[in-house]
């Protein structure tokens, strides 16, 4: 069974190369989509019972649904921008 990584999106905040050739790439926009969800569910907690790993779970399913409606999207710019 083979397993298919992630779609991580592209880099988030990336550096290209400077005069000193050192260049950072940043986190991927997973990594970023994460972050932003984790504070907005952990804005709405209230406090009972806290369940890391369920914070975690949720915020990158919603990071994972972020990406995958930008690539739907991006299919049907690319297709209508093609179709004459």
């Amino acid at each position: 069974m083979s397993h298919k990584p992630k779609d991580q999106g592209a880099h988030a905040f990336p550096c290209p190369d400077t005069q000193y050739n050192y260049h950072q790439e940043g986190m991927m926009m997973r990594q970023w989509y994460a972050g932003q969800a984790l504070a907005g569910l952990l804005a709405c907690n209230d406090g009972a019972g806290a369940h890391w790993g369920a914070f975690a779970a949720d915020a990158f399913a919603i990071a994972d649904a972020m990406i995958g409606h930008e690539n739907a999207e991006r299919s049907l710019t690319q297709t209508a921008t093609v179709t004459p």
